[in-house]
């Protein structure tokens, strides 16, 4: 191989490898983000609201610009009230931002929320109200029935089953795709209401406990007394 032809298959590896690179670039994620739930608690009373909130966490130094998630969970155990969503990409009513939620039935026991919100805002307005983890939405549940059921996040994108076609995504502040490593679950318990009966027996039995043990410790004083007598 003469030298000119060694320089020419050099430069063009150079090519290959700067060509490859850029295509790494174009294609990979801004960063590597997780999807989470925070419930007010892990249980509700039947008939009562829980509330649930969805968050976004280890963004470092990015800022979230849109958002479309899916949250599936169980109606026949808790009834979805309201989708509230936060300010960390601003606020709708001053049309920093616009929302939209609607919900889908699956099956009986399957039903998704689809939830979404663009920020009109720029990077810098946004690193302002965002901090390492945003608080995207807070989901409102009634426990409708006694029972566990799990909230899940979905990925409709390549779904036979309506709603198809809704991708899970997350988009930075510039208009990158944010890769989410991981999506956590959260288990919410609908239980019974205590019988107002129930509280009455064990405030009896707290009261007989207590009166027992004072008639206990008034036996012992009267029986060591008597004692040091004889």
């Amino acid at each position: 191989m003469t030298k000119d032809r060694l320089q020419d298959s050099i430069s063009w590896c150079l090519v290959l490898v700067f060509l490859s690179c850029s295509m790494l670039l174009v294609v990979s994620p801004a960063f590597a983000g997780t999807l989470g739930f925070n419930p007010s608690s892990p249980t509700v009373e039947l008939g009562q609201s829980v509330m649930v909130d969805v968050v976004v966490s280890e963004l470092g130094s990015e800022t979230i610009g849109s958002f479309d998630l899916n949250v599936q969970f169980n109606p026949s155990e808790l009834q979805l009230n309201e989708v509230i969503f936060g300010l960390g990409l601003g606020d709708p009513a001053l049309l920093e931002a616009m929302t939209h939620f609607q919900a889908f039935p699956l099956s009986p026991i399957a039903e998704i929320i689809n939830f979404s919100e663009i920020s009109f805002l720029d990077e810098f307005s946004l690193s302002s109200l965002q901090g390492e983890f945003v608080s995207v939405a807070t989901l409102s549940f009634q426990g409708v029935s006694v029972g566990m059921d799990t909230l899940r996040f979905m990925d409709l994108g390549a779904s036979e089953v309506p709603p198809s076609g809704i991708p899970l995504q997350v988009t930075a502040g510039s208009g990158e795709t944010l890769s989410l490593t991981s999506r956590g679950i959260a288990n919410v318990t609908t239980t019974l209401v205590p019988d107002p009966n129930t509280f009455s027996l064990m405030l009896l039995g707290l009261v007989g406990l207590l009166l027992r043990r004072q008639w206990l410790l008034s036996f012992r004083a009267r029986r060591d007394a008597g004692a040091v007598l004889h």
